[in-house]
């Protein structure tokens, strides 16, 4: 009886000083994780401005098109009011949903039309992604594994570039981040539903505004969330609150579809199969170099190196431990992560177009999934684990900002596969050039809206680089017509030359070769012999030189129709 009443006090206070000891390592974790975090996302922030300012034209033939698609909608809203803006919206541009442009126009009215407000607002809505997979990791894991999740993101290289260029991208990640946060915030009952579902439908009608192919990411969750509540080892909410979250999305883009789903859903199906971005038929080799091109562009060097690092402490736990307990609610969150990742996975190595870029929706889940995976093993426990992590986060850090802050003075590839950009190569110096020029010897030859052809190829000599200048001056954009592409076979010259014979500017650059891994040096391997022709063609003056880029400058021939 003494013994016990001499021992049994101490040792309530002593378990008392363990589990308050405990508390305050997990806050001193989850403190350190977040400055981390937050020293992490400025670097980038600041970063990523800078490489805005050092890149004041678009990068590639899609940024092109958005920054021409910008000044036109501002326009529109300006001069024609709600009513015409409506009609350009839903017949302008009929094979890209329209999420990207409704999110930027409110800034563009308050600050006009720039490159820099445009990246800037995509740079702006994807922190905001952000925020959301932190707030999806705090419903299930600490603030440690919250923090380890978002680093996963936000240190992701197509992540990066996306963020800091103007696209679709960043409407489809706030889709995808504000989807998994009420998806998973409904798994906990006490949580209020009626907000779940209602935030869940606007995050699909978002997406489905965003890209055609956030149908394959959707759907199959919305189909998940059907039939989970019949089993009894998940928590997951009632049927209804699928159906009424897929009926409220639906709703939401359905103005837009359906007026537009047949040339959207062609161009969908045209991008899949778009060759310039494949690493090979679908066969073991192919996949392979698939897996390489994810593992440096897609994680990235640093975020492998954590991963795998989860991955060996989970298998010890669960194999030499055999200590690996999930609940209801963990249960659930891993199977709707692989359900809303795999099926995009699946329709991208059965196509043609490798494209990275169009896998970034899927490293939301898959983060949350592999933090998860770090919160049940207790990783951050181990101070090895935790200064391990530290290190190989903080390389592909500095492996992503360097470039911004210590630029390349000459043509560098950024790329080393023909599908994805390695941290190195994010925020790499990029050749750019100005087509204002063309623009005016256009007008001094009294071409208000010419027709304008060119052959060649690359990420500045395309359409929409060659029509910008007159889309941000607000003129009547011209007619731009690509003679020929290596796709084509053969280049036929007597087509060729029956549609310079149509125009009333033609443009090449002779010397120009391009990035070989987009097949670019196949598009420009006869630009030299259409300069040729045309400069003893006597319909035709010129050639009219102009030295473009800001590197070495590469000779752009331009030859005008003879009056």
């Amino acid at each position: 009886m003494q013994t016990r009443d001499k021992f049994g006090p101490r040792n309530k206070f002593c378990t008392k000083e363990i589990r308050t000891t405990t508390m305050l390592q997990s806050l001193v974790k989850g403190g350190f994780w977040s400055l981390f975090l937050a020293i992490t996302l400025a670097t980038l922030l600041t970063a990523g401005v800078k490489w805005m300012f050092d890149h004041p034209y678009a990068v590639h033939w899609d940024e092109a098109e958005y920054f021409n698609t910008g000044p036109a909608d501002l326009r529109c809203l300006q001069e024609g009011g709600l009513r015409a803006l409506r009609g350009e919206i839903l017949y302008h541009d009929r094979i890209r949903p329209p999420a990207y442009r409704l999110l930027s126009l409110p800034f563009f009215c308050v600050t006009g039309f720039s490159p820099l407000t445009a990246r800037l607002v995509s740079l702006g809505f994807h922190v905001l992604a952000l925020g959301f997979v932190y707030l999806t990791m705090r419903k299930v894991a600490s603030p440690q594994y919250a923090a380890l999740t978002t680093l996963l993101v936000c240190l992701c290289p197509e992540v990066v570039a996306t963020s800091i260029t103007f696209g679709t991208e960043y409407s489809l990640l706030l889709a995808t981040s504000a989807m998994m946060f009420f998806v998973i915030s409904s798994f906990d009952g006490r949580s209020g539903q009626w907000w779940c579902w209602i935030g869940l439908g606007l995050s699909i009608g978002l997406g489905l505004l965003s890209k055609s192919s956030f149908v394959a990411f959707a759907g199959p969750v919305l189909a998940f969330l059907l039939v989970a509540r019949f089993s009894k080892t998940l928590s997951a909410p009632s049927p209804w609150f699928a159906i009424k979250a897929g009926v409220l999305g639906a709703l939401i883009a359905a103005p837009w579809w359906w007026v537009n789903a047949q040339p959207a859903l062609a161009y969908s199906q045209y991008s899949r199969d778009f060759i310039r971005h494949s690493l090979g038929s679908p066969s073991v080799g192919t996949l392979g170099s698939w897996l390489l091109s994810v593992f440096q562009c897609l994680a990235g060097y640093g975020s492998i190196v954590v991963i795998l690092l989860i991955g060996l402490a989970w298998l010890r736990k669960w194999i030499v431990q055999r200590n690996l307990h999930l609940d209801s609610i963990q249960r659930t969150t891993f199977l709707v992560c692989a359900v809303a990742a795999l099926p995009l996975i699946l329709l991208q190595l059965l196509g043609t177009n490798h494209l990275l870029r169009h896998l970034s929706p899927t490293v939301i889940p898959i983060a949350i999934a592999i933090g998860l995976l770090a919160q049940v093993t207790g990783c951050l426990d181990s101070r090895l684990f935790a200064l391990s992590a530290a290190v190989a986060f903080s390389a592909q850090l500095v492996m992503i900002v360097v470039p911004a802050f210590h630029p390349n003075t000459s043509e560098t590839s950024s790329q080393t596969f023909a599908n994805g950009i390695p941290p190195g190569g994010v925020m790499a110096r990029i050749d750019q050039w100005n087509w204002r020029p063309l623009r005016d010897i256009s007008c001094e030859h009294d071409y208000k809206e010419p027709a304008v052809s060119f052959l060649g190829g690359g990420r500045n000599l395309n359409p929409p680089q060659i029509r910008y200048p007159w889309s941000v001056d607000g003129a009547p954009a011209p007619q731009v017509k690509w003679l020929w592409r290596y796709e084509q076979g053969p280049i036929d010259w007597q087509k060729v030359m029956e549609l310079t014979d149509r125009s009333d500017i033609v443009v090449t650059a002779p010397g120009y070769v391009g990035d070989a891994l987009d097949k670019e040096d196949l598009d420009n391997q006869h630009n030299a012999e259409l300069a040729l022709k045309l400069s003893q063609d006597s319909r035709f003056e010129g050639p009219i030189r102009l030295w473009m880029g800001r590197f070495e400058p590469v000779e752009v021939d331009v030859f005008i129709k003879a009056r």
